[in-house]
């Protein structure tokens, strides 16, 4: 159905190479061009000022429901005009004591146009059918959690 391809070049920039200080910035390329700066989370000795792998992963798995989301939308002919989230990822042990990505909250909050504006109900069942639909939700082991702000 589609491939996606991306690169990633890492250099060490000291003589040592040690676990507590070695560089953890890094470049990511994607086939069309975008360049990210990206690092290690900043409890990992990252920079604060660039991108982790943590927040790209909740960010994907935020960007994919909306856009799950707003297809199911425009299929049910509801009109949205925005559409924000306030998305968290929380790094935690799983049950075999190993850390990941164990859960995410997604907080969508959607403003709809025109004279029709779905119940509460019917967005309930949007964000259902999306969290149900999500390429990438549908891909990971990670708890997402839909919190919609009406």
């Amino acid at each position: 159905m589609g491939q996606h391809k991306t690169s990633i070049h890492w250099e060490r920039d000291t003589e040592h190479f040690n676990i507590k200080s070695f560089n953890r910035d890094h470049v990511i390329r994607f086939e069309n061009g975008v360049v990210i700066h990206a690092t290690s989370a900043p409890e990992f000795t990252g920079n604060p000022d660039l991108i982790s792998p943590e927040d790209l992963f909740v960010a994907t798995i935020s960007s994919c429901h909306m856009m799950t989301f707003l297809a199911v939308a425009s299929l049910n002919k509801w009109l949205v005009q925005t559409y924000r989230d306030q998305a968290q990822g929380f790094l935690e042990e799983n049950q075999a004591g190993r850390i990941m990505m164990n859960r995410v909250i997604l907080q969508p909050q959607v403003v709809f146009s025109g004279s029709n504006h779905p119940s509460r109900k019917a967005q309930e069942d949007m964000h259902l059918k999306a969290r149900r639909s999500g390429f990438i939700a549908n891909s990971v082991r990670t708890s997402i959690s839909i919190q919609p702000n009406f």
